[in-house]
């Protein structure tokens, strides 16, 4: 509305319907599923989420060391892929006169070039805390990427819910990514959040009501309606709890096997 107030045409904008969109992710989430399923190490499951368009890189000859839960559209990573003079030293340490010292070397640079700092970590990677301490709340993400679904569901669970220690059973922190790897311990710590969720029935019913989870949606458009017959919600939701116990018993044996290959890249 906001912008139409201020004259821009109206066939310039381009709605996602909700159940359209909806059926998108979940698309997504089970190409996801199915990448996990299906991979026999760590860089093959990287290639299976990039051929499902799960995940995405600039160059396609180089595999990222870095995941900070970035998004890029199809058309933003068209014009980045033209940029073909890309620096791969490290973090930037100084700028002089006539060059850039970087943690791997220096590179020339002409001395009137204007440089852009983009480098600051926006969500930088804390130690976990518990959420709820004797009336004090420490705000994490308890899914990954997603801080304002987290915000919302730490305060249903303070408003209704009576002590700590179930709150913090429900609300289990996971500190934000910074590696490649750490892809891997996000996506496995939603799964086993997820599950708690589903144990939970009227937490359950109140993810399906919040537009801030796209799973709870998928999730309420599949279960039936509470006034169905408990069996058919309980063999929907056993389905559910099995993909995703087998999915993350998955990505364990995968970060396990890349520990025992790599032992100084493990994902903490």
């Amino acid at each position: 509305m906001r912008l139409l107030g201020h004259g821009i045409a109206p066939d310039r904008a381009t709605l996602q319907p909700g159940p359209e969109f909806a059926d998108v992710i979940k698309a997504s989430f089970t190409a996801q599923l199915r990448a996990v399923r299906d991979a026999v190490s760590i860089g093959d499951l990287f290639t299976r989420l990039e051929d499902a368009g799960v995940l995405l890189r600039i160059d396609p000859a180089v595999r990222p060391t870095m995941y900070r839960c970035a998004t890029v559209s199809g058309r933003e990573l068209e014009q980045l892929r033209r940029i073909t003079d890309v620096v791969r030293m490290g973090h930037l340490l100084r700028i002089e006169d006539d060059r850039m010292v970087l943690e791997g070397g220096g590179v020339a640079m002409d001395g009137h070039a204007l440089y852009v700092a983009r480098t600051a970590d926006g969500a930088e990677k804390r130690p976990a805390a518990a959420i709820f301490d004797d009336g004090q709340i420490t705000l994490q993400s308890v899914r990954g990427c997603q801080q304002i679904f987290s915000a919302a569901l730490i305060a249903h669970v303070e408003a209704d819910y009576p002590d700590d220690a179930t709150k913090n059973r429900l609300c289990l922190p996971l500190p934000h990514p910074d590696t490649d790897l750490d892809w891997l311990r996000l996506a496995q710590a939603d799964y086993r959040n997820q599950l708690r969720f589903l144990d939970d029935p009227e937490l359950t019913e109140w993810l399906a009501s919040v537009r801030l989870d796209l799973f709870g949606h998928l999730m309420g458009r599949l279960l039936a309606p509470p006034s169905a017959k408990p069996k058919v919600r309980d063999r929907i939701l056993g389905m559910a709890k099995k993909a995703l116990s087998a999915t993350a018993a998955k990505l364990d044996a995968l970060m396990a096997a890349e520990a025992a290959l790599s032992p100084g890249r493990r994902p903490v």
